[in-house]
C-alpha cells in the first residue's frame, strides 16, 4: 500500500493516501479520456443547471483499477481506525 498518513483537521480525521506518479498519472490520463468519451461536450449549466454526472461510474469495467485503489485505501484507512 502506498504511504498514508491521517490529519485532524476539523472534528473528522482526514486519511490521505499519496500514490506514486508511475500509478496515478497513467491511470488519471485513461480515466480523464474514458469520462470525455462516456460524457462527450456538455452545455454550460444554466440556472438550476447541473455539471453533475451520474453517480454508477464504478459500476463500468473501465473504473475498475480506480475502484480498486480506493477499496485498498478505504481498508487501511478502516485498519488504522481498529
Amino acid at each position: 500500500m502506498p504511504d498514508a498518513q491521517v490529519h485532524n483537521i476539523f472534528p473528522t480525521p482526514l486519511w490521505v493516501v499519496d500514490f506514486d506518479p508511475e500509478i496515478f498519472q497513467p491511470l488519471n490520463e485513461r480515466l480523464k479520456t474514458t469520462l470525455y468519451d462516456m460524457i462527450g461536450p456538455r452545455p454550460l449549466g444554466g440556472i438550476q443547471g447541473t455539471m453533475q454526472t451520474d453517480n454508477d461510474l464504478q459500476s463500468y469495467d473501465e473504473f475498475t483499477d480506480i475502484v480498486a485503489l480506493a477499496a485498498e485505501s478505504v481498508q487501511g484507512a478502516i485498519n488504522h481506525l481498529q
